[in-house]
């Protein structure tokens, strides 16, 4: 399953703000959140008539944050 990964700093904030940005940025962008813990928020793009959704997973650590995107079914 091909994925991406990017890893951001984010200096001063906490690791639950980033997880409540990026519960945020899921809703703004019409992305739908199934999965939500201490350290990760996971959820999946609009899948469409010609292509499947992907899988983002956004995990936080202190200031530290990663921002995976897998296809799903290849």
């Amino acid at each position: 399953m091909p994925s991406q990964k990017q890893e951001f700093s984010f200096p001063g904030q906490t690791t639950d703000q980033l997880l409540v940005f990026a519960y945020g940025t899921f809703l703004a962008l019409g992305w739908k959140p199934k999965y939500a813990g201490a350290n990760a928020i996971i959820g999946y793009t609009p899948r469409s008539w010609n292509k499947y959704g992907d899988e983002i997973v956004v995990e936080a650590n202190g200031e530290m944050m990663s921002v995976t995107s897998s296809q799903v079914h290849n």
